[in-house]
Order: structure tokens, then C-alpha cells, then sequence
């Protein structure tokens, strides 16, 4: 449906990526040409995840295992980098709270 390259060039960071539907966003994002950042709580799954995705499409995956704060520093360092695209968050980046 959308142009392989759309998200060439790009970057993303998806937090809960590791697993479930924050893994299938990112595999998603991959396809289409997007670079990958991606966090969650266990670094085994997301190095598993990181692995595949780059064995599928070739793309650059980088990961973090975050909690709570190191997830909203991560968010706003990635934010004066560039990066503009957030997908999946755990956290509620502009204040608010959500159950870990």
C-alpha cells in the first residue's frame, strides 16, 4: 500500500519495541525504510528483536532498556537530535502518569 522508501531517512524510536504490537510497528517502520531506535524493560529481547529486524531489512536498530525517567531523558535527547517521530509510548511524555 505505501512506497517502500516512505520512511527512508527517517528515524524512529518505538518504545516497548521488543515485543507484541511495539515489535510489529517497528518491523513495520523497517520495511518501509525507517531507521529504529528501540526500548523496553529486558535488553535480551530487544537485541532479539533488534537482530531480526536488521536480518529482514537491512536497516540501522539501535536499543535501550529503559525505566520511567531514562525513557523521557532518551526521549527529549532524541528530540534536540532530530528525531520527531515517536511511536508506542509507555510514558506520557508531556506530564501525566501511566502504570508502569
Amino acid at each position: 500500500m505505501y512506497k517502500k522508501d516512505l520512511l527512508k531517512g527517517k528515524t524512529i524510536l518505538v518504545t516497548g519495541g521488543g515485543t507484541g504490537l511495539g515489535k510489529e510497528m517497528a518491523s513495520h517502520y523497517a520495511e518501509h525504510g525507517a531507521n529504529l531506535y528501540i526500548c523496553g524493560r529486558r535488553e535480551n529481547v530487544l537485541k532479539d528483536t533488534a537482530s531480526e529486524i536488521i536480518d529482514k531489512y537491512g536497516t540501522i536498530v539501535k536499543y535501550e532498556t529503559l525505566n520511567r525517567d531514562l525513557g523521557r531523558a532518551l526521549f527529549l535527547a532524541l528530540l534536540r537530535k532530530g528525531i520527531r517521530i515517536l511511536s508506542n509510548p509507555w510514558w506520557q511524555p508531556r506530564g501525566g502518569s501511566r502504570e508502569d
